[in-house]
C-alpha cells in the first residue's frame, strides 16, 4: 500500500488506520484495538498479526481502503 493520508490526531479503540509493519516497513490496514499514551496497539485483519506502533506513525485511510471484507464459509 502507498503512504497516502494525513496523521491521525485523534484515535479511538476500533478505528481503521493505515500503519507500518514493523519486520518489513511496508503500510498496510490495521484496526485499533488499544490506546495508551503515545502507542496503539494495532491488529493487521489482512494477515491476522499485530503490534504496538507510536501514534506518530499512523495515518487516515481513504475512504476506498477502509472497507473489510470478511469472508465466512457455510456448510
Amino acid at each position: 500500500m502507498a503512504v497516502q493520508g494525513e496523521p491521525v490526531t485523534d484515535v479511538h479503540e476500533g478505528d481503521m488506520v493505515a500503519a507500518p509493519f514493523d519486520s518489513d516497513n511496508l503500510w498496510y490496514r490495521a484496526q485499533v484495538w488499544t490506546v495508551e499514551d503515545n502507542k496503539v496497539d494495532l491488529y493487521y485483519g489482512d494477515f491476522g498479526d499485530s503490534e504496538w506502533v507510536d501514534k506518530d506513525r499512523i495515518r487516515q485511510l481513504r475512504l476506498e481502503s477502509n472497507i473489510m471484507v470478511v469472508l465466512s464459509k457455510y456448510k
